[in-house]
């Protein structure tokens, strides 16, 4: 993958203050207006606001623990766990306790779930897999949680399966296009345009009237436009996926896939026969047929045949 280098406290700044927008505290174009001091001191006031600490508490973390905090928070608030009140009387332990054991309920961790990062609690929220796990995450539900259609204990009674149809639904009301579109796309794809849709309405960027006039790839191309306006990263941004483009307008760095294919070699260097079906040496076949096929790293489908040259 192709990263690109900007400044780790620049880059801990941004992922840290586009809290602001996941907790749809500022929206999309006011933040491009801001400062990171301003985004990080209104991150600070508005932990204040949902939580019992005061504002040095918060002034004294590292942009690493800042995000963490204001993430669970924010999925804390946004799906509809606990209310604003109810915030008010906690501290960002209190919050992350509480956090861990709505976590617990959805994975069963269980007190494994104490090792876990804030920012990788909130993930495990959001739909991403344990560790170990042997299927792809897809994220439906943290679209779901996002887009305030669904709370998390709404989500923790439904199957993957409901989560699935009731995104459809969704994306049907909030675009152009029918539900045969959008069952054709597997969960990841699904996940991505609805992931795009959620950035769109929550940052005040187009709202459900304008929505429901445009198709999904006309979303896809109003946030490029809309993330080149912060990222300046151009026709670059074509490159990624509707997920990443969503992650890049939360302030996290773009990964670029390598253009074309990677170049890889194949090498048989002996093949020694041990059993053969008679005494004769001509009796069995004296061919060998090898199929090489690369599953998509990220939605494990689509697999490919390697053409030999």
């Amino acid at each position: 993958m192709v990263r690109l280098s900007l400044p780790a406290k620049d880059r801990n700044h941004e992922f840290n203050t586009r809290q602001l927008l996941a907790g749809r505290f500022r929206t999309h174009h006011a933040l491009n207006t801001m400062s990171p001091d301003d985004q990080r001191n209104t991150l600070i006031v508005e932990m204040v606001k949902h939580s019992n600490q005061p504002g040095p508490h918060y002034q004294g973390m590292n942009d690493a623990n800042l995000a963490g905090a204001a993430a669970v928070m924010v999925f804390i608030r946004a799906g509809k766990i606990r209310t604003d009140a109810e915030l008010k009387t906690m501290s960002d332990d209190d919050q992350r306790n509480t956090l861990i054991v709505e976590i617990n309920a959805l994975t069963k961790l269980g007190s494994f779930l104490q090792s876990f990062s804030n920012i990788e609690l909130v993930l495990l929220g959001l739909g991403k897999l344990p560790p170990g796990g042997l299927s792809q995450s897809s994220f439906v539900r943290g679209v779901l949680l996002a887009g305030g259609f669904r709370t998390h204990h709404d989500l923790i009674a439904m199957s993957a399966e409901d989560q699935r149809n009731t995104l459809i639904v969704e994306m049907v009301a909030h675009s152009n296009q029918p539900v045969g579109f959008y069952q054709g796309l597997n969960d990841f794809e699904l996940a991505g345009v609805g992931a795009v849709m959620v950035f769109l309405r929550g940052a005040g960027i187009r709202d459900d009237a304008q929505l429901r006039t445009i198709s999904a790839d006309d979303q896809r191309n109003i946030m490029i436009v809309e993330i080149d306006g912060q990222t300046h990263l151009g026709a670059q941004l074509q490159r990624l996926r509707n997920m990443d483009l969503v992650l890049a307008g939360l302030g996290v760095e773009p990964k670029f896939p390598l253009q074309g294919p990677r170049p890889f070699r194949f090498d048989i260097n002996s093949i020694d026969v041990r059993t053969q079906k008679a005494d004769n040496d001509h009796s069995d076949s004296d061919w060998l047929t090898i199929i090489v096929a690369v599953d998509d790293a990220v939605t494990k489908d689509r697999p490919r045949t390697l053409k030999k040259k």
